[in-house]
């Protein structure tokens, strides 16, 4: 089975009784380990046990498949549940996975645990086909869910960041949740750690690293502001790093949602500047540039055409789902392929 995103807290907290097999993978490292821990906690009495905490190295797995059904089959010799724990799993140990289902019931817990794995890989698609197994995905914290996270920390530390300070560790954090735990400590230490301090944007410039990576946010300036020679490039590393065209289409109607509005307000005699105000100080420019370049009326249009990708995306059949989406992206950057843009 999958875990659906939406369901991986609740999973962590109290997995599903019938799951013996857990497959945790995905690009960002600190959040694989983070949920490896939280399953560990939940499944054996002390993770740090090693009567019930067995490690198997991938490797061993790959050139001794037998070794898994034998230690999944093991019970601990002091009583109690027992995990075994399969480190930098990957397809090298498919075909030992796959015999490992084919028995009748495990006595002890399998946790495989992987880096980033593709949709074409045979060890995900048989964890998320089997009945007693569950696969969860890691990938990078970005949006909203990053926003989240780094509420948590900064709470977790008795901090309160204002607005700008809050859209700096967005913009500079989100490659590894390690990593961005890690510099909120290091911010905590720097601002005094009591209880109630606030966050502004210079302690953030003063202390944080850009640990960041390519997000969609790039993408959708990109497109904004007609920026068609990063375009194709961006595209290309935002969907190696684990994202779809769904989701980028998803969030290029909800930025054409927010140009109309801004638009909207520009049109009702409100200067780009003011509009703009409330935004992170860094994207300030480009989306001034992107009201210059749309209209209210333009951009309506490019909101009608990301919804009639969307479902020709949904859709069965036509074009490959990479090619449709590079074809409208393009034509909505490239003013000269639209009419009715602001000039």
């Amino acid at each position: 089975m999958i875990v659906q995103p939406k369901r991986i807290e609740a999973f962590l907290a109290k997995p599903d009784p019938g799951i013996s097999t857990f497959l945790v993978y995905g690009p960002d490292r600190g959040i694989v380990v983070q949920r490896v821990e939280a399953l560990l906690a939940r499944l054996v009495s002390d993770p740090k046990d090693p009567f019930l905490v067995g490690d198997l190295p991938a490797e061993r797995v790959a050139q001794e498949p037998r070794l898994l059904l034998e230690e999944a089959q093991s019970m601990s010799l002091l009583g109690g549940q027992r995990v075994v724990r399969v480190r930098d799993a990957d397809d090298r140990v498919k075909a030992a996975v796959r015999d490992l289902f084919k028995l009748d019931a495990q006595e002890s817990y399998v946790l495989l645990e992987a880096g980033e794995l593709p949709s074409a890989s045979d060890l995900r698609k048989s964890v998320e086909k089997a009945a007693k197994a569950a696969a969860i995905a890691c990938y990078r914290d970005e949006g909203r869910g990053l926003e989240d996270v780094l509420r948590t920390e900064l709470q977790r530390h008795g901090l309160v960041a204002d607005r700008d300070a809050l859209h700096a560790l967005q913009a500079s954090l989100g490659a590894d949740r390690a990593v961005t735990v890690a510099e909120i400590e290091k911010l905590a230490l720097y601002v005094g750690g009591v209880p109630g301090s606030r966050v502004t944007l210079e302690d953030v410039c003063a202390v944080i690293g850009n640990s960041g990576v390519l997000t969609l946010d790039d993408l959708i300036l990109d497109v904004l502001i007609g920026a068609s020679g990063s375009l194709a490039a961006d595209l290309e590393r935002l969907l190696a790093e684990g994202g779809n065209e769904i989701m980028i289409v998803n969030r290029l109607s909800a930025a054409f949602g927010r140009l109309i509005r801004m638009r909207t307000q520009v049109d009702g005699g409100a200067s780009a500047d003011q509009v703009v105000e409330a935004l992170f100080w860094k994207v300030r420019d480009p989306w001034k540039r992107a009201l210059g370049r749309w209209s209210t009326r333009a951009a309506q249009r490019g909101a009608i055409e990301l919804l009639e990708l969307d479902l020709r995306l949904k859709g069965e059949g036509g074009p490959p789902r990479r090619e449709l989406l590079e074809r409208v992206l393009f034509v909505l950057c490239d003013p000269r392929l639209r009419s009715g843009h602001a000039g």
